[in-house]
């Protein structure tokens, strides 16, 4: 404390007057949640706060260089600008965050075609473009032929990583599976309400907030197969099933008569695939509200809660593919607990 005849004088404690003299700013309007913004289009975030004179957004938790008043332009939406943003709100007082925001670039759909991708070599820009979706400290990296979680600093309560695939979106009138290998070894130790999984993740185009997921999972005192969806961002009860394996396969299988989303696992890369869970898209608390033209966008995912993960813990994800599938008449009207295990699809 610096007395105003420039004499030092003794600190003093801040009183009730100091409180008020300095509000943290309190952001009153959120930047829309998740949006599909088409390509070569305008877009601008923004936010509405109170006794706030600093902004700072940021994209997959990095400042963006200029980006310092309320709002937030981009002139013409690419690829480039996928991620998910936030924006630091500040006074004298401290500094608030906002929630975070996804932006993702609006994805041709089509008839599917068998593709895969086994990450040798570099990312390809045409399949994967160049951005992923970070939150906290999670990072995807194309390695060794693997797609490698790890996390940057100090772990968080929320660190998640995405890598999107961009060659189509996936047609909600067509039926199609999409698979990958994951890797979830026993290091690091886990301990309290730490947690790891990698896996698959879908969301529905036409509304980014319908989401699912199906994961290898670990965390202090189990390992499971993960089935997760939400609607409307609001999470469903998870299905899960013991897993004894680190290494496994994961699907999501879409049937399109049955309008209905299966999650499915290969505990041991054998080729056999054994029901999870599966949820239809048109009915009840599952239902994204979907139609004919909708599609679906899928990309693979790695997550942790309070604890670091470095590349050398060989947490990963291979071997991706998708195609499509002839319809299994077969099956629709068996009940789930009775359904025989599905046959791979070449």
């Amino acid at each position: 404390f610096q007395a105003e005849d420039g004499i030092r004088d003794q600190p003093r404690s801040r009183g009730l007057g100091d409180v008020y003299k300095r509000q943290m700013p309190v952001i009153t309007t959120q930047p829309e949640f998740n949006l599909v913004i088409v390509g070569g289009t305008a877009h601008t975030l923004k936010v509405v706060a109170t006794d706030a004179t600093g902004y700072q957004w940021q994209k997959n938790e990095v400042a963006i260089s200029g980006a310092t008043s309320a709002s937030y332009s981009i002139s013409s939406f690419s690829q480039d600008d996928e991620g998910i943003y936030r924006c630091i709100v500040s006074s004298s007082a401290g500094s608030v965050k906002s929630i975070y925001a996804s932006r993702y670039l609006k994805l041709t759909p089509g008839a599917v075609t068998a593709s895969s991708e086994n990450f040798s070599g570099t990312r390809n820009a045409t399949k994967w473009v160049t951005q992923d979706f970070i939150e906290g400290g999670g990072v995807l990296t194309q390695e060794d032929g693997k797609l490698r979680y790890s996390t940057t600093g100090a772990g968080t309560d929320n660190d998640w990583a995405a890598r999107l695939w961009h060659g189509q979106a996936l047609p909600y009138n067509q039926d199609w599976a999409v698979q990958v290998d994951v890797n979830v070894p026993n290091t690091p130790t886990l301990t309290g309400d730490k947690m790891l999984a990698t896996g698959l993740y879908l969301h529905n185009q036409d509304d980014p907030s319908d989401t699912a997921q199906v994961s290898l999972y670990r965390d202090s005192s189990s390992r499971k197969f993960e089935a997760i969806m939400d609607v409307n961002d609001n999470e469903l009860a998870e299905v899960t099933k013991p897993a004894t394996s680190t290494r496994a396969a994961v699907r999501l299988r879409w049937d399109e008569a049955a309008q209905r989303l299966y999650y499915e696992y290969d505990a041991n890369l054998s080729g056999s695939w054994t029901l999870l869970a599966s949820k239809p898209l048109n009915a009840g608390s599952s239902n994204w509200g979907m139609k004919a033209g909708s599609s679906f966008v899928v990309g693979l995912v790695g997550e942790s809660e309070n604890v670091v993960i470095a590349k050398s813990d060989q947490v990963w994800l291979d071997n991706f593919k998708f195609g499509p599938l002839p319809k299994i008449l077969s099956l629709i009207h068996i009940s789930e607990p009775t359904r025989p295990r599905l046959i791979s699809y070449a």
